[in-house]
């Protein structure tokens, strides 16, 4: 297994860190790629793997800023996966969103709904630290 995913934020890519050791789950930013599949495959990878010998608590965190409608498909892989696992472990999905944006924070109940997983909606302040990266 891959130890670390570290990957820059780009104006159409989310900053992605996935560190078991740090226990940082997180992707943050906006998601217009456009071969979402190419991009989200090593993640979803990733976490297949991970789930394998998991840490005792996994805590994610997403705040996506926008979606293009191929990587909502690729975080509906990844949730599905996640939700593959939910009964057996503790995961805590923190889907943090702008106060101003309503359909992002609709998007994180549709997949909550869809894929009957439990989400923190955390409306996000500016001075707040949720990532230490």
């Amino acid at each position: 297994m891959e130890e670390v995913i570290n990957i820059k934020k780009t104006q159409l890519s989310p900053k992605v860190l996935l560190n078991k050791k740090n226990k940082n789950f997180i992707l943050y930013g906006k998601s217009g790629v456009e071969n979402a599949e190419d991009f989200y495959n090593p993640i979803i990878n990733w976490f297949e793997n991970y789930f394998n010998n998991p840490n005792e608590k996994t805590e994610i965190y997403l705040y996506l800023e926008y979606l293009n409608s191929s990587s909502s498909v690729q975080i509906g892989k990844l949730l599905n996966i996640i939700s593959n696992y939910q009964d057996n472990l503790h995961i805590t999905i923190n889907w943090l969103y702008d106060s101003d944006d309503e359909l992002m924070k609709e998007t994180g109940k549709e997949f909550q709904y869809m894929y009957d997983l439990k989400f923190n909606f955390i409306e996000k302040d500016e001075d707040a630290e949720y990532f230490n990266f």
